[in-house]
């Protein structure tokens, strides 16, 4: 056999073996990669082929995340064992998504359980730009009275005197011309509000905003 043939044996065998390591080692990042949980009594948003409802995380298992019933027009969701998902919940750096599917539900709590997610994709919010010319437009927040520090296309930050908690609803009656739109909080924090203590708080829409001047083009060095 001629010393060519036996290089290129050589430089196949190699080739496979490697291909075999690197397989290895994907597999096992893959497979040892976390997936941390949102806090739990965090709303969630969660899309279906049916509809688009919320739901609360009451618990975490080993064999899945349950989950409270949404409701609409006061009465529970019957979504379907087996129906798709995609859930929507609140991150440290914006939302987290991912997709799963309904495992079983209980007919007594209308409780329902979703298989945990093998992946997660986290939305970076923060790099949508923040139309700063909102700063200090009065609207309300639950009826409350708030002011507005920044829009997005997805979000808003806002102060407020009302409270607020990670996870709440809001229905959010911004200035013309956006009108009332509904959200939930992601994060807050103390802030102050002329002489009073409030909070800052970051929402994130559940329907973008259309309407929103386009962010002026960087000057010329």
């Amino acid at each position: 056999m001629s010393n060519e043939i036996l290089q290129l044996i050589g430089i196949s065998t190699l080739v496979f073996a490697g291909s075999i390591v690197l397989g290895y080692v994907v597999g096992v990042l893959r497979n040892g990669r976390r997936v941390v949980a949102p806090a739990i009594g965090v709303q969630l948003r969660l899309k279906s082929p049916s509809g688009v409802y919320r739901a609360r995380l009451l618990r975490t298992e080993k064999g899945g995340w349950w989950l409270s019933s949404p409701l609409q027009r006061n009465a529970y969701v019957p979504l379907r064992v087996g129906e798709p998902l995609v859930v929507e919940a609140p991150s440290s750096v914006g939302a987290m998504v991912f997709h799963t599917e309904v495992l079983e539900r209980d007919a007594g709590t209308h409780e329902f359980r979703v298989r945990p997610p093998r992946e997660v994709r986290e939305v970076e919010r923060r790099l949508e730009y923040r139309h700063k010319s909102f700063l200090g437009r009065p609207f309300k927040a639950n009826g409350e009275p708030a002011e507005l520090v920044d829009l997005s296309a997805t979000g808003a930050r806002f102060l407020t005197l009302a409270p607020a908690a990670k996870g709440d609803d809001l229905r959010l009656e911004l200035p013309d011309p956006f009108g009332t739109v509904i959200g939930w909080v992601l994060e807050t924090e103390p802030a102050s509000l002329g002489s009073q203590t409030g909070a800052l708080v970051r929402v994130r829409l559940a329907t973008p905003l259309e309407g929103l001047p386009k962010p002026a083009a960087p000057a010329s060095p």
